[in-house]
């Protein structure tokens, strides 16, 4: 009888320890998965600021043609644009525009799409 309560003695503390390893295992994957769930919710803010970003570029590429169209005189419609004559230069390049009706520079327009990109990245950490 000793030595059957010895054996079950020595099956529990077996199967006590296979217990604390499938615990041990069982937090790693729960780590795991939470690191998974913050890493796809960085990715969806991330989204989520690309594709705001594309509408404002969007919107702004909108208001940009119709200044352009402005500019030369162009009176078609919003979604096409008019080749200019050959011998004409840009409106940016282009003095017989005054500079009030040019349309910004692209080194202006890069900057100004940096800092609307700053703005998005600094909404989405807080």
């Amino acid at each position: 009888m000793h030595a059957t309560v010895e054996r079950q003695r020595q099956e529990l503390a077996s199967q006590q320890e296979l217990m604390r390893r499938q615990r041990a295992t069982l937090s790693e994957q729960n780590a795991k998965i939470h690191s998974m769930e913050v890493t796809v919710l960085e990715q969806q803010a991330q989204l989520q600021a690309q594709a705001a970003e594309l509408r404002a570029l969007r919107y702004r590429h909108a208001r940009d043609r119709e200044a352009f169209n402005a500019a030369n005189g162009n009176s078609d419609s919003p979604g096409r644009l008019r080749r200019s004559p050959v011998g004409h230069t840009s409106p940016a390049r282009s003095s017989s525009l005054p500079r009030s009706q040019r349309p910004p520079s692209t080194r202006r327009q890069l900057q100004q799409a940096l800092a609307d990109k700053a703005v998005l990245v600094t909404a989405l950490h807080k």
